[in-house]
């Protein structure tokens, strides 16, 4: 299967009808982050998929949607025009996508796959799932698409390595059979056993004999049962353990993430403690409530200055009038002649009565009968005292203000403004408060998002390792050591169980011996030979799958390094070793001259695991008469520039169809922004056909329907 173009449409951020011409040997797609690379992986994944039921609206791009008027419809397609056996073909997966009459959604309709054989006649359409499989057989599928370096880690689970050994090696031609010899095996033996024991002479021996080959039999099954299950709980546990080795970068990096988040947390929870925003209380307890009364208290400070003025002014005019009262009334007490009275309250009043009832002055003795002068003026000095006596008795009466409320406003204006100061201090209380609590509240949101991202990041890693959890790469270290006790306490147990295993197997074979001897020479001889032979095949078909699964290892092993080799001129690899440890699990490493273990680089590492993709796909074609293409994203991160640039040249010359989705042979002009390495490109004289994927700017990079994924043939 070779791959003639790639069509894709309103799949994600691939707007419209989008076509790649596929090289027979190297393409290059190159695109920088966020520029597409993904989702033309996603499509080929999608297309591969016969799986019809996938949620569809997913794909669809959010920006063919918006460019859709209501009521309008339009479709998603990815399809690839290939060839096979010289014939050509087309496979496409479609589904259609109409927006709603009110603008606020779309449905879709049922995925359509289909497939096209072209002929003489034009093209006939087919099954697509069933030419797909035809075409590009699913058991080869799995190795075609890898995404990213730590994809091609699949390669050494246990399964991977046992399936490929199935497909590829003549294992596969002898399993239909084992199950048979088994089963004959058996039949033939119990045959052997009834005929030895109707021998009357032989049956009381052959009788304990078979009750004890049962015995061992049945021992045997068991511990072949234990055998098994402590073999598949050890490639468990190397299967956690090389996870856990892979993910000791992820581990320290969670690690390093957990306690980031916690130091945040921490500083977000101390943030928000030192929000107050309880101003009911502080209204109150902390006298906010008067921060707002420096406008009152100067208009209070008005009034009350005012008021007193107008006080002081009536009480002015008042004391005028009362005064002028009594001025009047002391110029009618004076005497005629000028003299100066004596006080009006000299006599007495009483005393003054008396003279005038006595009719004589009791100061001088002068007689004063009524109506003479004498009598008249102690008269009017009576008349005089009690009117002095009653103004003093309307002037108490008649004051001017009756109460003093306005000298005590005065009296408390003037206390409050001796507390000006701390008023206008309550007030920036206020302002420092509400401005303090705003800049916490702000600073909580700025660690909010802090934490949200260092969780994203959390989620993001964790998809780097499927299979770890969080808490295991938190506990990496921890669950390595107790991971590797188990499989040591598993691995002597599985040589415990070999051992007991094949001593009971040698002493079935020595009692089936004897029970054998008891039958020489008797009818039941036929039934012993019979069984021998049986048990012969069995044994050879046996070894037949040890050989055969051995031979195919090292033909692996021999392809791989090939490639190895290939893929690292002038530098150390070492070599490509694939070995099966007591459990039966298979693994790929590289080993140095003396089969000691080496611990590569991730650059090593990727090499190696693309060398045996190399060698399954050669494999594929020898012992298949297959072909197919391989697609690889982002396969080179790790890789140092030269290491980068000789990778590519190589792979330009392998003859066969490669796609490789890369950031590679970009430039950071500015932030975010790329140009293509023309030069470079240039000077590598690559072969390859090349593309360069971008966003079409201007976008809004908070909305998903402003982006669009642009392509361009460089060559």
């Amino acid at each position: 299967m070779r791959i003639n173009s790639i069509e894709i449409k309103n799949y994600r951020s691939y707007v419209g009808p989008n076509r790649f011409e596929i090289n027979p040997r190297l393409t290059l797609i190159i695109g920088a982050n966020g520029e597409g690379k993904t989702n033309l992986y996603d499509a080929m994944e999608w297309l591969f998929d016969n799986n019809l039921r996938s949620d569809s609206r997913r794909v669809v791009s959010k920006k063919a949607i918006a460019l859709l008027k209501p009521g309008d419809t339009e479709e998603v397609l990815v399809a690839i025009d290939f060839e096979h056996n010289d014939n050509s073909y087309r496979i496409e997966k479609s589904f259609s996508f109409i927006k709603s009459d009110d603008d606020t959604d779309f449905r879709v309709t049922p995925v359509n796959f289909c497939g096209y054989i072209e002929e003489g006649s034009g093209r006939v359409e087919t099954n697509g799932a069933a030419l797909l499989d035809r075409c590009f057989n699913a058991s080869i599928r799995h190795f075609s698409l890898m995404a990213g370096e730590e994809s091609l880690k699949v390669l050494n689970q246990h399964e991977t390595l046992q399936y490929l050994i199935h497909t590829f090696s003549a294992v596969r031609h002898a399993e239909k059979y084992t199950d048979f010899m088994e089963y004959a095996t058996t039949m033939s033996q119990r045959a052997s056993t009834n005929a030895i024991s109707k021998n009357a002479k032989n049956k009381m021996a052959s009788d304990i004999l078979s009750h004890e080959i049962e015995d061992l039999e049945s021992q045997l099954s068991q511990k072949q049962l234990q055998l098994r299950n402590k073999q598949k709980e050890s490639r468990n546990y190397s299967t956690q353990i090389e996870a856990i080795v892979n993910s000791g970068e992820a581990s320290a990096e969670m690690k390093n993430l957990e306690s980031r988040l916690a130091k945040l947390k921490s500083e977000h929870a101390s943030c928000m403690s030192r929000v107050h925003e309880n101003y009911t209380i502080s209204l109150l307890d902390d006298m906010l409530v008067l921060g707002g009364m420096l406008p009152i208290l100067d208009e209070f400070s008005e009034k009350v200055a005012a008021a007193d003025k107008a006080r002081r002014k009536a009480q002015k005019e008042f004391d005028e009038t009362v005064g002028a009262r009594q001025a009047l009334s002391r110029i009618k007490l004076d005497l005629e002649n000028g003299a100066t009275p004596i006080s009006v309250l000299t006599p007495s009043a009483q005393v003054l009565k008396e003279m005038l009832h006595d009719h004589i002055c009791k100061v001088c003795g002068t007689p004063a009968p009524e109506g003479s002068a004498a009598y008249n003026y102690i008269e009017a000095k009576l008349n005089a005292y009690l009117e002095s006596i009653k103004s003093k008795q309307d002037d108490e009466a008649e004051t001017c203000f009756r109460y003093s409320f306005i000298p005590q406003l005065y009296k408390r204006e003037t206390i409050i403004n001796n507390e000006r100061g701390s008023v206008a201090r309550i007030h920036q209380q206020i302002i420092d408060l509400i401005e303090f609590n705003e800049a916490r509240k702000k600073q909580a949101k700025t660690i909010a998002d802090n934490i949200a991202q260092v969780e994203e990041d959390q989620r993001k890693l964790q998809a780097r390792v499927p299979g770890i959890s969080k808490e295991q790469l938190l506990n990496n270290f921890t669950n390595l050591t107790n991971w590797n006790k188990y499989k040591s306490d598993c691995e002597r147990r599985i040589v415990e169980l070999q051992h007991q295993i094949a001593d009971l197997e040698e002493q079935l074979s020595k009692k089936r011996e004897e029970l054998n001897n008891l039958g020489e020479n008797t009818p039941a001889t036929i039934y012993i030979k019979i069984a021998e032979a049986f048990e012969t095949i069995r044994g050879a078909f046996k070894s037949a799958l040890v050989r055969n699964k051995i031979d195919f290892m090292h033909e692996l092993e021999n392809v791989s390094n090939k490639y190895l080799a290939k893929l690292n001129v002038e530098d150390f690899k070492g070599s490509i070793h694939i070995s099966s440890d007591v459990s039966g699990a298979l693994r790929i490493q590289l080993v140095d001259i003396d089969r000691t273990p080496i611990d590569p680089n991730k650059a090593l590492e990727t090499t190696m695991y693309m060398s045996v993709l190399f060698a399954i796909s050669e494999l594929t074609e020898i012992k298949k008469d297959d072909e197919y293409p391989l697609l690889f994203d982002a396969p080179t991160s790790s890789f140092a520039p030269g290491k980068e640039r000789d990778f590519f040249q190589i792979i330009d010359n392998l003859d066969k169809q490669i796609i490789v989705v890369t950031k590679s042979f970009l430039q950071e002009v500015a932030p975010n922004q790329y140009v293509l390495d023309r030069d470079l490109i240039e000077k590598l004289n690559l072969k390859s056909t090349i593309y360069r994927i971008e966003k079409k700017r201007p976008f809004d990079d908070k909305n998903q329907a402003t982006i669009q994924t642009v392509i361009t043939k460089i060559r």
